[in-house]
C-alpha cells in the first residue's frame, strides 16, 4: 500500500507527490482522518460495505493475502448511519472466514485463494434487522515492493536503536494490489538485525526496530527475489543536514520544514535525534525545532521538523544543530528561505 505522510511535508524534496496517487492524495485532502476508504453496496442494496486503502481506491474487489486480515466496515445505505451488525459469515470459510464481529465492523481472515460471499444481518438505528450480502476475495500476494521513505535508493541509513518504518505494496503479477494486514512477508539477513513489529493493523509500512550496534541488514521478500537494505549507524556519524520544504513561505504564517541529517550527502531516514533551531533573522522570522509531533503505528515522518513563524517579508535565515553528530562534537547547518507576501488581485 502507498505510504501516508504522518505531518505535513515531502517524504521525497525532489517528488513531493510521488508516494501517494492521486486518488489518495485527493482523498486526504477531502477527508484527512479517518483514512482513504474503498466502498461499495452491497447485493442487496440495504448496507454499504467499506475498509480502509491506500491505493486503487475505487476498486473495492480487491484480493486479501492469504495468511492476512482486513476490518470492514458497515453502515445504512442512502443515509450513511451507523448500524449494529448481529450476524456475519462466509459461504466458503476455507477462503475467508468471519474471525469476528463488532458492532460496526466485522474482521474477515483469509485462508485460502478464491472467491466467496460474505453475509451480514444488522439492526438499524429504527430497529430493523436487515440482510446484504457482498462477494470478496482472497488471493497469494506474487509481488513485494519495498522502498524507503526519504531516497529511492536500494541502501539507506537509519539509526541503531530506534523504530523505522519500510512502506511496501502487495501485487499480484498483473501488478493488482493485494491487501489486508498481520500479514509479514519478509525475512532479515542477518536474521536478528532487525526486530518486526507483528501487532497492528497498518497495511502500508513494516514497522520494525534497529538494532544496538551498527550493521548492515538486508529485509528479503519471502516470495519474490525484491529485497532492499538498512544500513544501521551511529547518530556521531552524521556530517551535514539538508532542508526539504517550501522555498518561499508566507508572511504572517507558521511553516513546518524538514530538516534532514546526512552522512556522505546521504539522508538518514526517519533520524529521530537531538537537536535546536535558532534564527539569525530575528526581524524576518522565529524558528524552533519542533518535539516528536506525533506517536503510534504512522509516526513516519516526526521528526527533525523546524516551524518557521513568518513575521516580515524578506529572507529567514536560521541554524539548526543536531547535537550529538560530528563524532558528539555536535554540528551545526544554516538555511536561508524566503518570506513572501500574500499580494492580493484588484
Amino acid at each position: 500500500m502507498r505510504p501516508k505522510p504522518s505531518i505535513p511535508g515531502p517524504a521525497n524534496p525532489s517528488a513531493p507527490a510521488s508516494a501517494l496517487r492521486v486518488a489518495l492524495l485527493a482523498c486526504v485532502a477531502l477527508v484527512v482522518l479517518p483514512a482513504c476508504q474503498s466502498r461499495q453496496t452491497g447485493k442487496l442494496g440495504k448496507l454499504v460495505f467499506s475498509y480502509v486503502a491506500d491505493d486503487d481506491v475505487t476498486d473495492f474487489n480487491k484480493p486479501i493475502a492469504v495468511g492476512g486480515r482486513l476490518d470492514v466496515y458497515v453502515r445504512q445505505k442512502g443515509n450513511n448511519k451507523p448500524v449494529t451488525i448481529t450476524n456475519a459469515g462466509t459461504a466458503d470459510e476455507s477462503v475467508l472466514k468471519v474471525r469476528n464481529f463488532e458492532p460496526a465492523f466485522f474482521t474477515l481472515e483469509a485462508l485460502g485463494e478464491g472467491n466467496t460471499e460474505i453475509t451480514i444481518d444488522a439492526q438499524q438505528e429504527d430497529g430493523e434487522v436487515v440482510e446484504d450480502k457482498v462477494d470478496m476475495r482472497a488471493a497469494k500476494p506474487q509481488v513485494l515492493k519495498m522502498h524507503h521513505y526519504c531516497t529511492k535508493d536500494k541502501d539507506a541509513y537509519y539509526l541503531t536503536g530506534q523504530t523505522i518504518y519500510v512502506p511496501y505494496d502487495m501485487e499480484l503479477k498483473d501488478t493488482e494490489s493485494v491487501i489486508g494486514y498481520g500479514y509479514h512477508p519478509i525475512e532479515f539477513e542477518p536474521k536478528a538485525g532487525l526486530t518486526l513489529h507483528k501487532a497492528g493493523k497498518n497495511q502500508a509500512h513494516f514497522k520494525l526496530t534497529t538494532p544496538k550496534d551498527a550493521q548492515t541488514v538486508t529485509i528479503n521478500s519471502t516470495i519474490d527475489s525484491n529485497a532492499l537494505i538498512i544500513s544501521v549507524v551511529a547518530e556521531d556519524l552524521i556530517d551535514g543536514a539538508r532542508y526539504e520544504g517550501l522555498k518561499t513561505v508566507l508572511v504572517n504564517t507558521k511553516t513546518p520544514v524538514l530538516i534532514r541529517p546526512t552522512i556522505a550527502g546521504k539522508p538518514v531516514c526517519q533520524a529521530n535525534t537531538s537537536m535546536n533551531a535558532t534564527s539569525k533573522t530575528t526581524d524576518i522570522c522565529s524558528v524552533k525545532a519542533l518535539s516528536t509531533a506525533r506517536k503510534g503505528d504512522d509516526d513516519t515522518q516526526s521528526w527533525g521538523w523546524v516551524e518557521i513563524d513568518a513575521k516580515a517579508f524578506g529572507k529567514c535565515t536560521f541554524e539548526v544543530t543536531h547535537l550529538k553528530a560530528n563524532a558528539k562534537k555536535g554540528m551545526t547547518s544554516t538555511f536561508t528561505v524566503d518570506v513572501a507576501k500574500v499580494i492580493s488581485p484588484k
